[in-house]
């Protein structure tokens, strides 16, 4: 990618999978974002230009047409930590996730939803936790960066009444079209 783009395309798969967003995408002439999380898309934008300086505030407005999560427009805060992308900036790194950290979140508890509606940091999730994959490619977190946090799904605080969902049978939902 030469330049920049009119608009840009930020991915959850850059972190979680190690697919790298060119940073012409990240960083558009206008401040509007297709954002892909996985397994739909939605689209985020700013009324004004986005900061260049690191620690800089501005609004997003993000909207989610599909259901369970939307239709729903949300306005976010957000906090530029390092400023705005520059051309050059070196590419993000791809952490190979280790056993035990949340690899994904799947969903969100019906029954939280109901009881504590649009309140979403009181609703419990399902999550799949990362599992040893050889064949899962990435640097492995060095020493000095901040450990994700580690769980242990025996640990009867996690648990649920039901049966758990296969993470492994979820992992590979897109190859067996098994959903």
């Amino acid at each position: 990618w030469d330049g920049h783009n009119i608009i840009g395309l930020l991915s959850k798969s850059e972190k979680d999978k190690g697919v790298p967003i060119a940073d012409a995408l990240k960083n558009p002439l206008t401040p509007v974002w297709i954002l892909h999380g996985g397994d739909h898309f939605t689209v985020a934008w700013s009324s004004a230009v986005t900061p260049a300086e690191p620690g800089s505030k501005f609004l997003l407005h993000h909207w989610n047409g599909l259901p369970p999560g939307g239709p729903r427009l949300a306005d976010l805060e957000i906090t530029a930590i390092k400023g705005a992308i520059s051309q050059g900036t070196s590419p993000s790194k791809f952490y190979k996730p280790e056993p035990g950290e949340i690899e994904e979140v799947v969903q969100a508890d019906p029954d939280d939803k109901k009881k504590f509606l649009g309140q979403y940091r009181k609703w419990r999730y399902e999550v799949m936790l990362a599992f040893d994959r050889p064949d899962l490619q990435g640097e492995q977190r060095p020493a000095d960066a901040l450990p994700e946090p580690k769980f242990q799904q025996e640990d009867p605080r996690y648990q649920r009444p039901g049966a758990w969902r296969c993470c492994l049978c979820y992992d590979r939902r897109f190859t067996t079209m098994n959903f």
